[in-house]
């Protein structure tokens, strides 16, 4: 039994002794290419971060763009039914009432569609740029929906008592 275990002892040392130690690999060294991914990483991320500030300043423009057209559609929404008010307050006939509430149905359709015309000439908001990834990370570790809200229905819980 101790001459098997010498042996064995010895093979093991022959094969280990007879295997180079070590191989030097002719292609460079991965650290290079970090680099390099590392430099345009930081190109894409200032990249970024200037769009990212552009498209803030988009998304107020668009906002106050909008904000002031609702506005003026609200003052004309005031200034129409106030009229329609008064006009169908003067009348004395189920005619006369007939024709103010249609002038007054007329003017709201117009305003609608003034301020829809200003929502169309504002356009659609503007996409907000992607950011870039960092080198070495695997994209299918992180998807994108990760951070969302989870949107799914739940069922609510029935109550439990006498009356059910």
């Amino acid at each position: 039994m101790k001459k098997l275990t010498t042996i064995g002892v010895t093979a093991v040392g022959l094969l280990l002794s007879c295997a180079p130690l070590a191989v030097a690999d002719s292609t460079p060294s991965p650290r290079a290419s970090e680099n390099l991914d590392a430099k345009s990483y930081k190109s894409a991320l200032e990249k970024y971060q200037t769009d990212h500030k552009n498209y803030a300043d988009l998304i107020k423009t668009n906002e106050d763009k909008r904000r002031l057209a609702n506005q003026v559609f609200k003052v004309a929404m005031q200034k129409i039914m106030s009229e329609a008010k008064s006009a169908k307050g003067a009348a004395n006939s189920p005619d006369l009432k007939r024709q103010a509430m249609a002038a007054r149905q007329n003017a709201i359709v117009a305003a609608s569609a003034a301020r829809d015309l200003a929502h169309a000439e504002i356009g659609p908001s503007p996409t907000p740029p992607v950011e870039p990834i960092k080198p070495g990370i695997d994209a299918r570790a992180n998807p994108p929906d990760q951070g969302a809200l989870d949107t799914t229905v739940k069922p609510s819980r029935e109550r439990k008592g006498k009356n059910r």
